[in-house]
């Protein structure tokens, strides 16, 4: 995320209750972002909020279900109230491991409104004001799932090959302007997304957690620091 100075941004970051969501966040801060923290969560970002101002950051705490529609409007347009948004991170999401004929449908349907349609409709709403001042980032957390899909997890690798492709086609209609698209593919990440995912209905624990790396390595190779 080096295409330009942070110190002095602002950042939205989806899911940044927890995981690489909140390292992100923390590392962002401390570069001197100021870090708007949206998730569901309040509670959980309050908390990671008070810590990154005890650091000397900067951060904003706006609680939002970004699997309900006007939601998505409502924290961009609290999120702008605060300060224009340099960074869009959009990490937020949600995993089920089982098999899809398993899968209740109201389930199914909440991830793909926080994988797929959230993404796409925070950014496209962040994305016209970063085109008009020539600047901005947008940072997609997907996974290497998007491109390796496997069973268990047919949903989840089917809304993260929707984010790559998204991200992919977006960097290409952004090139040669001073507006940026990333995407970040990590492989299995030490957070709560295993015990969440088996803690739904009909869930069971995903066994690529013997496998995964520390969140903050994640949000160090993000940052190239």
């Amino acid at each position: 995320m080096d295409t330009f100075s942070l110190p002095g941004r602002n950042a939205l970051v989806t899911g940044a209750s927890s995981g690489i969501g909140a390292s992100l966040a923390r590392l962002l801060a401390d570069t001197g972002v100021r870090v708007y923290l949206a998730a569901r969560r309040e509670q959980r970002l309050q908390l990671l909020a008070t810590e990154i101002r005890s650091r000397g950051g900067l951060a904003e705490v706006i609680p939002s279900d970004l699997s309900i529609p006007g939601e998505r409007e409502n924290l961009y347009e609290r999120a702008s109230a605060l300060g224009q948004i340099d960074i869009l991170v959009n990490n937020a999401g949600l995993g089920w491991y089982c098999y899809y004929q398993d899968m209740d449908w109201n389930l199914a349907n909440e991830l793909i409104q926080v994988n797929v349609t959230a993404a796409a409709q925070m950014t496209r709403l962040c994305l016209p004001e970063m085109l008009q001042r020539n600047q901005g980032h947008i940072v997609n957390i997907s996974s290497m799932v998007g491109s390796m899909p496997a069973q268990g997890v047919v949903l989840y690798s089917a809304s993260k090959a929707f984010l790559d492709a998204f991200s992919t086609s977006l960097h290409r209609e952004l090139h040669g302007g001073g507006v940026f698209c990333s995407l970040v593919c990590p492989g299995p990440v030490e957070t709560e997304f295993y015990e969440m995912a088996a803690g739904r209905p009909g869930g069971r624990v995903v066994p690529a957690k013997h496998f995964a790396v520390s969140a903050e390595r994640v949000a160090r190779q993000i940052l190239n620091v």
